[in-house]
């Protein structure tokens, strides 16, 4: 662990959100520039923070304004950090870096799966917390 801040694009659920970024110290950049608020979550107490995403990024998430733009989005800062900095698909569990052969070269199983496969298994794992603090979200 670094105590330099490394900001990087905010992903959430595998797509990158516009005009956010979340550093390794678990901090995420709004929109205007600032470091946005961090609150507690009703299930497991989990640090996270509310983001304005666009609609069509996020279909599936309601707003009370039918014509707005955006809906509100809540976002796990140890997830959010995870995704940015240790992307899933630079640290695959074993069992998805095996290779078979396909017309005559190895590739990985991951490789082969669709992305709706790949999605349902990245959402699938958990971040584990070495330290045994749910309020860290750094790495």
């Amino acid at each position: 662990m670094t105590d330099k801040e490394i900001w990087k694009p905010l992903i959430h659920q595998g797509l990158e959100v516009p005009g956010y970024t979340v550093s390794n110290l678990g901090n995420i950049l709004g929109k205007r520039g600032g470091i946005l608020k961090r609150n507690l979550n009703n299930s497991g107490n989990y640090p996270r923070c509310k983001i304005s995403a666009p609609r069509d990024l996020f279909p599936h998430y309601v707003s009370k304004n039918e014509e707005a733009t955006t809906v509100p989005v809540y976002i796990r800062l140890h997830i959010a950090v995870v995704d940015a900095h240790l992307p899933f698909e630079h640290n695959l569990p074993d069992i998805w870096k095996r290779t078979v052969p396909v017309e005559g070269s190895d590739v990985r199983i991951w490789d082969l799966m669709d992305p709706e496969q790949q999605a349902t298994l990245r959402l699938s794992y958990q971040v584990d917390h070495i330290d045994g603090d749910k309020n860290n979200a750094t790495v």
